[in-house]
């Protein structure tokens, strides 16, 4: 007999891997129609998988005319194909209103705001908690509860997970462009004093970066390495015939390329070249999984990677190759960049490249791709331009955790030392300071070099543009975590219909739905199989940074104004 729970788990992983597999036959498909640029939706059924079937459809049949949900939240984290399905189901309309800061909620709930739900983040359900405008949730309502990760349950600010139901998370970290950093940053102090990046680079190393003519497909391949790395370490497997020839199969972790061609096909789709990884056969390298086609149309697997041309001479060397390089009779502007096993052979090889439609264009790619190789004279590390969000609290926190100290420090003297290194900061650096939307706008256009903000941001710039990387540093990292709660004014038959709203956002494949359209992970990691490949496989990589926290929502009542007015101040000079 399987333990209680467990069924329902082995049923939300076997979707997974239907999903995955590419096969859209399952108990609850992805139906076309509801297909759009947020993500997708699966099909939720109102005689699906909840217990409470009959009670449900006879609340649908009272109903002569719609009832309406009325929800405020701070960001759009419902797409309008996911509310049409739920009013298909229930003949429920939900209508959104968006509050800006916890204390316009806060004074819209104490004036008699008519909310039946809110979205909210942590610091802003501890601050409600405390002055009793949250309702605690009816969990006999919401069965799907039970889906909630356990990381995610009895978090700080609800430790007995009374008032609120997490359903998407993102981390805050650093973003910054690979091609203008010679050395990716791992700490927050690369925000505050980047010029530490550049120490440990050579002349050479930066001249590289700051090219123009690679940074596309060096940004790339190494995007499908970090894409191949999030599954697992690459490691050699038995061989198995791949083009009428055994080769020896390349896996990563679990995943396996040779019948999984979601990781080529999704930087493919990001940037508009094509990818591959190979795998080592002796002395030569036979396509794996690839996004190349032949003729057909079909992938051109089990093909060679040309035994003469330039690419494997540097791979034979140990060496990465960027330049030109011919693919199967079509000229193209490549990155191949070796992959190795445990023991440090190469074991295969991870390639992006672009077609050039000229010849042109492809000598003076040649050219500019040797005069960076023979290129020795010495550079001084550029300026990097840095923005911080417009946001007290996440520049003194990082600042804190930057300096040795605790995320929510309370110390006077620690308090003091970080507005006094923060004042520095602002006459030696001049950091810019943004609001979101122009935060983004700023890295994609390449205006900064280095940001700090939250990682559902960072994936909205690395999808225009994919020289960005996006990092959780090796110190203390907070999580924004958001969560579905009940305003405390609202009645019983109105948290009713709350209640079943949101156990509806928690079924596994809309808790994903969710996720998708707000480039988030999802706290339901039963519906992982449907993630959007940038969010499941990319630098979030849907996952906690190992050293994770909740800041406090009164954190920014502790620092000094002055210091953040002149941080603003300063910018302009």
């Amino acid at each position: 007999m399987l333990p209680r729970g467990f069924a329902p788990f082995l049923l939300a992983a076997a979707l997974a891997l239907l999903a995955a597999a590419g096969c859209r036959k399952v108990e609850n498909p992805m139906p076309e129609d509801v297909y759009n640029g947020s993500g997708f939706i699966a099909n939720y059924k109102i005689e699906g998988p909840a217990g409470r079937t009959r009670e449900a459809v006879e609340v649908v049949r009272k109903r002569k005319l719609p009832e309406t949900l009325r929800v405020l939240s701070r960001q759009d984290l419902l797409s309008p194909a996911l509310l049409r399905r739920y009013e298909e189901a229930t003949r429920v309309r939900v209508e959104v209103d968006f509050y800006k800061t916890t204390d316009d909620l806060a004074q819209r709930l104490r004036g008699g705001e008519a909310a039946d739900l809110i979205f909210v983040p942590g610091y802003t359900a501890q601050h409600l908690i405390r002055h009793q405008l949250l309702a605690p949730l009816g969990a006999a309502r919401i069965p799907n509860l039970a889906h909630i990760d356990r990381d995610f349950r009895g978090l700080v600010y609800d430790p007995e997970a009374k008032f609120t139901a997490p359903l998407i998370w993102s981390t805050f970290g650093i973003a910054y462009n690979r091609r203008l950093l010679p050395t990716p940053p791992r700490r927050w102090s690369a925000v505050f004093e980047p010029a530490r990046l550049f120490e440990a680079s050579s002349p050479e190393d930066r001249l590289t970066s700051r090219s123009g003519a690679l940074e596309r497909v060096q940004a790339s391949v190494r995007q499908l390495r970090e894409l191949a790395l999030a599954e697992g370490p690459p490691a050699v497997h038995p061989p198995v015939e791949v083009g009428g020839r055994p080769v020896p199969e390349l896996r990563f972790g679990a995943h396996r390329p040779l019948t999984d061609h979601r990781l080529v096909d999704a930087v493919s789709a990001t940037a508009g070249g094509n990818a591959t990884f190979f795998t080592r056969a002796g002395e030569s390298y036979v396509r794996l999984s690839t996004s190349v086609r032949n003729r057909d149309g079909t992938r051109a697997l089990g093909t060679v990677l040309d035994p003469v041309g330039p690419a494997i001479a540097a791979l034979r060397r140990g060496q990465p190759y960027y330049g030109i390089a011919d693919i199967l009779g079509k000229t193209h502007l490549t990155a191949y960049e070796p992959l190795r096993g445990a023991g440090g052979d190469i074991i295969g090889v991870a390639y992006f490249g672009y077609p050039i439609e000229s010849a042109a264009e492809a000598n003076r790619l040649q050219e500019e791709a040797a005069e960076m190789a023979t290129l020795a004279a010495a550079t001084a590390a550029p300026e990097v331009a840095v923005a911080y969000p417009d946001s007290i609290h996440r520049i003194f926190g990082a600042a804190l955790v930057s300096l040795g100290y605790g995320l929510n420090e309370r110390d006077p003297a620690a308090l003091r030392g970080t507005g006094d290194y923060l004042r520095r900061i602002a006459e030696e650096m001049h950091p810019r300071i943004l609001p979101e939307e122009e935060l983004v706008d700023a890295l994609i256009r390449e205006r900064v070099t280095l940001a700090m903000m939250l990682s559902n941001e960072a994936i909205t710039a690395i999808q225009r543009n994919p020289s960005i990387g996006f990092i959780s540093p090796d110190e203390t990292t907070w999580v924004r975590v958001e969560s579905a709660a009940l305003p405390a004014a609202s009645s019983r038959e109105r948290r009713e219909l709350a209640e079943d709203f949101i156990n509806y956002l928690l079924h596994p494949n809309i808790a994903a739905a969710v996720a998708n359209h707000a480039l988030s992970g999802s706290t339901v990691s039963a519906g992982r199989g449907y993630l959007l490949p940038i969010i499941r496989f990319g630098p979030l990589a849907a996952r906690l940074p190992d050293s994770w926290i909740v800041q406090s929502d009164d954190q920014d009542l502790h620092f000094d104004p002055e210091v953040y007015a002149k941080l603003k101040a300063d910018q302009a000079r």
